[in-house]
């Protein structure tokens, strides 16, 4: 139960574009979904379809979810912030989109000034794995971990990396892009326009496609795709497995470079459908790690399901935005 006096301090509005999809939550100082007061807990995230990807379409959009969320939390008028989470390359002030492939925008944009001037609400911007890396670091476990990756793996493949205690960001702030190691025998074009990256493989997108080009081309979408490899098909089972495997491959090459305590990886519930893919990529990490660089290190997989990137959006808000979130959340205020 959160404190009623101030009480718009303790939460924040956390929203996650993907493409054809908003997620939108209200977090509270613990990282935690405040529930529909009364209402059944669905009614804690909202979803609503997202039409045209263009900018001006993603903040409309936005901004209705946004005042949606207020409504069903009227205890929470004005909340601490929005927080905004995506699939693209974010500048260190968290406030401008410098590139979204997966959304088509290729020239940079001022999303987070958009949404203020849309909402009304102090907005912070992030790329979806590094979001996923600071909700991990303050309430999942990479709390005290000196040095860890999370790594997501769903439609394509991202990853981000807390480096002694701090995300690191590289120099241009575009560090994390496992996806887009190239691999020299891979010839598949990749959304980024490079050909041969390691997502085109590894992420959920590429497998699809090496299902459809392994002779069962009438499969639809992922999801269709797993059904099949449930149901024991062995070409699905196969493309799943060898996805997993250049996944495990990639992972190794991430513990080799930094020699990390922890890696997490979070897929959609698709990939692991029968246990082909998380079994190869746990294999292959072992395997082609070098020396006890990944024996040593804790590879964990977890699921993404649709309410994680909105809420640990909202809640990277709320820690950054509010100076006291922490001493809240601890119970110090």
């Amino acid at each position: 139960m959160l404190p009623p006096d101030g009480a718009n301090r303790h939460v924040a509005l956390g929203v996650y574009i993907r493409k054809g999809r908003l997620v939108g939550v209200v977090v509270d100082v613990n990282g935690e979904i405040v529930k529909h007061p009364g209402g059944p807990d669905e009614l804690a995230t909202i979803t609503r379809p997202l039409g045209a990807p263009d900018k001006d379409a993603v903040v409309r959009s936005v901004a209705s979810l946004a005042r949606e969320l207020v409504a069903l939390h009227p205890q929470f008028a004005d909340p601490v912030g929005l927080g905004v989470t995506l699939s693209g390359l974010v500048g260190p002030d968290n406030r401008e989109v410098r590139r979204s492939d997966r959304l088509g925008w290729r020239e940079p944009v001022q999303l987070a000034e958009l949404l203020e001037l849309a909402t009304g609400h102090r907005t912070m911007v992030e790329h979806d794995a590094k979001v996923l890396a600071l909700d991990e670091q303050h309430f999942g476990r990479g709390q005290g971990r000196r040095s860890f990756a999370v790594v997501t793996a769903d439609v394509g493949v991202g990853s981000a990396f807390v480096i002694d205690y701090r995300l690191w960001r590289g120099g241009w702030d575009e560090a994390g892009e496992l996806g887009h190691m190239v691999l020299p025998l891979v010839k598949r074009k990749c959304v980024c326009g490079k050909t041969g990256c390691l997502e085109t493989v590894a992420g959920g997108d590429g497998i699809l496609q090496s299902i459809r080009a392994a002779g069962l081309a009438d499969v639809d979408d992922i999801d269709t795709a797993a059904n099949l490899a449930r149901e024991g098909n062995k070409v699905a089972r196969m493309e799943f497995g060898r996805g997993g495997k250049v996944l495990g491959i990639g992972l190794s090459w991430v513990v080799n470079l930094l020699n990390l305590e922890l890696v997490v990886v979070r897929t959609g519930p698709e990939l692991r459908a029968t246990g082909d893919y998380e079994h190869q990529a746990r294999r292959f990490f072992r395997k082609k790690g070098f020396h006890d660089a990944a024996e040593r290190c804790e590879l964990v997989f977890q699921n993404r399901d649709q309410q994680l990137g909105a809420r640990s959006a909202g809640s990277m808000a709320l820690q950054l935005l509010n100076p006291t979130a922490a001493e809240l959340r601890d119970g110090i205020l």
